[in-house]
């Protein structure tokens, strides 16, 4: 058969359609690594600093709000100033958003990890909040540890750490010192009042009392401390389920926009053209009543 169509001794072939690159489907984005946004700049105790966008949005909504990240760029905008944020927590804050280097495992040390954990919750960073605490949490205990975490626990509303941090304290054999006291209640009003005091009630019974003994006795002196800090840590638990929330949504629509993603004008016409092409060959071939009867 020839090129147009004719026919090649007794043979007569429809021509088969031509596929134009216009008809090719529209590349579609990656749900998960076409990421949106643009560069930010901020500055930090005289220091700037210029990051990604779409990390800060997709961990803290509640941050990029606040700071109103997507009319914030560096072509020729201003530096968004974070004000009562040292350079270092910012710069703990950034090795876990935005690692400067690839690697299997963060390397941070306690320090490190407790400066996340300070600015993960006052910006609401909520996955790296969790991170943090868990880090923290593994980490061996020495004994200043105790005092951090309570004085820690009650700023940064992780009852758990309360607990733990309070019971250490009553259960040792050193007394509290008038520092330890005086740190403890610039945290929580009468701290050191209720510990002394069930430390002597302790030391009143004749047999050693267990960790669970302790537990129970701190958790009812506190009953209206660990109160509040429960309602304040929901607070970010609501945010959390929050956050969750939203991705899931933006995942969906995501889903549901590509399956009913319409056909374009162009993609249309280039169709038509070809199907006429093809009833114009079926015709020529005697195939076209078959088919389009």
């Amino acid at each position: 058969m020839a090129a147009n169509g004719t026919e090649t001794g007794s043979l007569l072939l429809p021509l088969t359609p031509s596929i134009s690159e216009s008809s090719l489907p529209e590349v579609v984005k990656d749900e998960d690594y076409y990421l949106e946004g643009h560069y930010v700049e901020f500055e930090v105790e005289g220091y700037s600093f210029r990051l990604p966008s779409h990390a800060f949005t997709n961990e803290s909504p509640y941050f990029a709000k606040f700071y109103n990240l997507a009319d914030h760029g560096t072509d020729g905008g201003e530096a968004i100033k974070l004000k009562d944020v040292s350079r270092s927590d910012f710069y703990c804050l950034l090795k876990v958003l935005c690692p400067p280097t690839i690697s299997l495992q963060l390397d941070l040390s306690k320090e490190e990890w407790v400066s996340v954990l300070k600015l993960s919750t006052k910006y609401k960073f909520l996955r790296l909040r969790e991170m943090a605490k868990k880090e923290l949490d593994r980490m061996p205990l020495v004994e200043p540890w105790s005092m951090q975490k309570v004085c820690l626990g009650w700023q940064l509303y992780v009852p758990s750490w309360v607990t733990e941090g309070l019971v250490e304290l009553v259960r040792r054999h050193e007394i509290i010192t008038e520092e330890e006291a005086l740190q403890i209640d610039l945290q929580i009003p009468r701290a050191a009042c209720k510990l002394y005091r069930i430390r002597e009630l302790e030391a009143r019974v004749k047999k050693v009392s267990g960790r669970e003994a302790y537990e129970e006795r701190v958790t009812e002196s506190f009953d209206d401390e660990f109160r509040t800090l429960r309602f304040k840590e929901s607070d970010l638990n609501v945010a959390k389920d929050g956050l969750l929330e939203l991705q899931k949504n933006t995942l969906r629509q995501g889903q549901q926009q590509k399956a009913r993603m319409p056909i374009t004008e162009k993609e249309l016409l280039e169709l038509e053209k070809n199907l006429l092409g093809l009833k114009k060959n079926l015709k020529q071939a005697g195939m076209f009543n078959i088919y389009y009867s």
